[in-house]
């Protein structure tokens, strides 16, 4: 029975059947189909079906071998109104004793197909065949509808053979060996050429009209139709199949439709649900159309939408023939080409271009190529249970892997997955899980990584080719969530006994920084100039652009909200609350939530330079070096004057500490002096920091340094100067040797960033380069500030042509071991 599981016999269905063995007639009444789900209820136990929907009559019974009959009926739904499930079906028999019973059922479940109602597109008559049992039943009938009796395959296939059988027999006795020609010839010499009588125009008919004896036979010469300036049909095989033309050339072999003089196209018949469908060949291409099923009118003309079935090999056109299905040996889609042979693919369609190709690139080359060009793709080489993927002989994916137990690992080179102990050069004894990857040119560069069997640790190390042998790094631990940490804000590693602080330089170093010169920025955002018009907070950044504050998302720097303020020139974050402070009003600054709801907003009466957010406080510098600070509801607490003629350049800073830090010059003093001053949270001054004479710029570390760039003379060609002031006030500085080094910002986890010929680099605290930590910029002295964020991205503010951009560049963290 298919979805179906096969049928069980009801209790009175056994009942019946135990009658039947008797002598007492078994008969089928009827079938029954409908929507019930069984649920947990027990079919032996059913006397009707759960929702019948349909009785069917039953149009055919055979008797088949082995104790089993076949019994048919018809399932049309021109009689149903609403539209159901076929889900349960059921066979009904008299008993002699209780009447119509429920003889055997049968239930798909989840399997079900619904039967739509009638008057929608499908029309659904299906035959159903059901098996049942009779055992030894001598008398088996069934009450036939004879107007449902169906020939059956093998019924139309008997008549068939007997038919053509018969057919055969009466041609071969038959001589038709003779042409339509030759018996105009013989009618000739009974009345005379042109006489008008039967030789001209034989029963009203040219004498090619002989042809149409179905005589069978052969037919000598060739058979020419001539169809000129017929408007109609012109060939018809039968009711519904044409071959016509127009007068333009183009022949088509049409279902229900053909092709007049004047080339429209039209319906053959009239039928309410047939439609119509052909093919043409068109200049070389072979073309299809169909209508879908639709009703049509004889004659009716109609304009058919042609789709290219097979391109002609010149046109370069395209083919609709979205599928093929070859399943003979040596019938799959062979591909030719002189030079180069692929299959170019167009998932997105032609409009969208090749999207990717698998072939060979040229002649000669030998490589095949699976290419995928989306650019945010890769391949997938997917292979039947029990198979392995393969590259040039080598398995890509295997199901096991090699036992190497007691083998030297330096020995060990080809790619693969291994796994055993005991292994010589182990990062320990026990057993590990091994990967191998090796160059494919030279096995003796390397790399291997361990898999620590009994705990989730993981080791790698790598190998160097030395002409002929393998030079070995030692083995290092990948860290894990197990050994690194933050802790406060600071990164920890665990060494084995305590956490230990994970700092730039020592033996306790993390080395932090970007992929070695990357030559494009990661992602950008606009934003108004000057350093203080953005602030990372968490994992959002907000930004000034224009007249909107934006809220973006760090990771993409996706924008994500944007409200309208007005004149903002400075931004700070603290607390979850967002200061804007602007020149509007008098000098007002607005206090938003992390969602950009504005809670209050204040004028402040102070023009500042520069603002900052910590310790409970809202501080503010202005143009002459005088501070301030509020309260976090903005209401003035303290304001610290300026010293004599001191000027202030622009940057204010807090420390890890909760210690503030800002710059500035003495103007009596030729060449200008630059100092960092810092005070403590209300402002008292706790020491000042002497910085050098030109074009200065500095940052506050992680770890309370003040990291800083300088030069001491005004000339261009001078050198620029590096250094750093600890916090206990010793310090350091040396020259860089060029004059291209300009900004400073501070690391996330320690030392600073600063631009070195065009180039974003990376120093520790005691301004020591860190290798591999470059990223190549095009013009560094276009961006005014480096702040980093907290995902351990950097952020950079780009000022081109009057307008601000504000890079992201993503980072990476390198674990050493300590």
């Amino acid at each position: 029975m298919g979805a179906f599981g096969g049928f069980v016999l009801t209790n009175k269905g056994r009942t019946l059947q135990a009658k039947a063995q008797t002598g007492v007639t078994l008969n089928y009444t009827r079938m029954g189909v409908g929507d019930g789900q069984l649920g947990g209820q027990s079919i032996p136990v059913l006397t009707k079906l759960i929702g019948e929907k349909k009785s069917l009559a039953i149009s055919k019974l055979k008797i088949q071998t082995q104790g089993r009959a076949v019994i048919g009926a018809v399932l049309s739904n021109q009689d149903v109104t609403t539209g159901f499930y076929f889900r349960e079906i059921g066979i009904y028999a008299q008993d002699p004793d209780e009447g119509e019973i429920l003889y055997c059922y049968g239930n798909a479940g989840a399997n079900a197909e619904y039967i739509p109602p009638v008057g929608g597109a499908d029309i659904i008559e299906k035959s159903i065949d059901a098996i049942v049992v009779v055992g030894n039943a001598a008398n088996v009938t069934a009450t036939i509808d004879s107007s449902l009796v169906y020939a059956t395959q093998g019924d139309l296939q008997d008549a068939e053979n007997r038919s053509k059988k018969y057919t055969d027999e009466q041609i071969e006795a038959i001589d038709v060996n003779i042409t339509g020609e030759e018996i105009l010839t013989e009618l000739k010499k009974v009345d005379g050429a042109g006489s008008g009588l039967d030789a001209d125009l034989f029963q009203g008919k040219s004498p090619s009209a002989f042809l149409e004896k179905a005589t069978g036979g052969t037919i000598k010469g060739p058979v020419v139709v001539d169809t000129t300036n017929q408007t109609g049909k012109q060939v018809s095989v039968n009711a519904w199949g044409d071959l016509s033309a127009s007068s333009g050339g183009q022949t088509v072999w049409g279902n229900n439709c053909y092709v007049d003089q004047g080339g429209k196209h039209r319906f053959s018949n009239t039928h309410q649900t047939l439609g119509a469908s052909g093919i043409r060949l068109n200049y070389g291409n072979i073309e299809y159309f169909d209508t879908g099923r639709i009703a049509t009118t004889a004659g009716a003309e109609f304009t058919p939408v042609w789709k290219t079935f097979m391109p002609s090999v010149s046109s370069g056109g395209v083919s609709e023939f979205l599928k093929g299905k070859f399943a003979g040996d040596g019938d799959a889609l062979s591909l030719y080409g002189v030079g180069h042979v692929y299959q170019a693919l167009f998932p997105e369609g032609a409009s969208k271009g090749r999207k990717g190709y698998i072939g060979y690139p040229g002649a000669g080359q030998h490589t095949l190529n699976i290419v995928n060009e989306y650019t945010d793709g890769g391949i997938n080489l997917i292979t039947q249970p029990g198979q392995m993927a393969k590259w040039n002989g080598d398995e890509l994916l295997t199901r096991k892997t090699t036992v190497i137990s007691g083998t030297d690992l330096n020995n060990i080179k080809q790619t693969g997955f291994y796994n055993g102990e005991g292994c010589p050069n182990a990062p320990g004894i026990g057993w590990y899980y091994y990967e191998v990857i090796s160059h494919t040119h030279d096995t003796n560069w390397v790399k291997q990584t361990a898999h620590d069997f009994f705990s989730d640790k993981t080791f790698v190390r790598r190998g160097e080719s030395n002409g002929t042998v393998t030079t070995w790094h030692p083995w290092r631990q990948v860290v894990t969530n197990e050994t690194v940490r933050v802790n406060g804000g600071k990164l920890e590693y665990w060494n084995g006994s305590e956490w230990k602080p994970a700092g730039l330089g020592g033996a306790e170093g993390v080395p932090v920084g970007f992929s070695y010169d990357s030559t494009s920025w990661n992602k950008w955002i606009s934003c108004s100039t000057g350093r203080n018009t953005f602030a990372p907070y968490k994992d959002k950044l907000y930004c000034i652009s224009g007249s909107n504050l934006n809220k973006v998302e760090l990771a993409d720097m996706s924008l994500i909200k944007s409200v309208p303020v007005s004149s903002a020139i400075g931004i700070a974050i603290f607390k979850e609350r967002i200061y804007v402070y602007s020149t509007s009003g008098n000098y007002s600054t607005a206090v938003y939530d992390l969602e950009l709801n504005l809670i209050f907003k204040k004028d402040l009466g102070l023009y500042f330079l520069a603002i900052a957010a910590a310790n409970d406080a809202f501080y503010g510098v202005d143009s002459y070096g005088s501070i301030s600070y509020f309260d976090l509801n903005l209401n003035l607490v303290r304001t610290v004057p300026r010293n004599g003629v001191e000027f202030f350049p622009g940057k204010l800073m807090v420390g890890p500490t909760g210690h503030i830090y800002y710059d500035y010059y003495s103007s009596n003093i030729s060449p200008y002096m630059y100092y960092v001053r810092k005070l403590d949270a209300r402002l008292n001054v706790v020491t000042q920091y002497e910085l050098g004479n030109y074009q200065t710029d500095w940052a506050v570390t992680a770890k309370g340094s003040i990291g800083y760039v300088y030069k001491n003379n005004s000339w261009s060609d001078q050198p620029m100067y590096i250094g750093y002031i600890r916090p206990d006030g010793s310090k350091y500085s040396y020259s860089t040797g060029t004059s291209e080094v300009t900004k400073c910002g501070a690391s996330t986890v320690a030392g600073f960033y600063t631009f070195v010929k065009n180039s974003l680099e990376l120093y520790s605290e005691e301004a020591v380069h860190i290798t591999n930590a470059r990223y190549t910029v095009s013009n560094a002295y276009t961006y005014s500030s480096i702040t980093p964020d907290s995902l351990g991205g950097v952020l950079a503010l780009e000022n081109s042509n009057g307008n601000g951009y504000l890079y992201r560049i993503m980072t990476r963290i390198k674990f050493e071991q300590p």
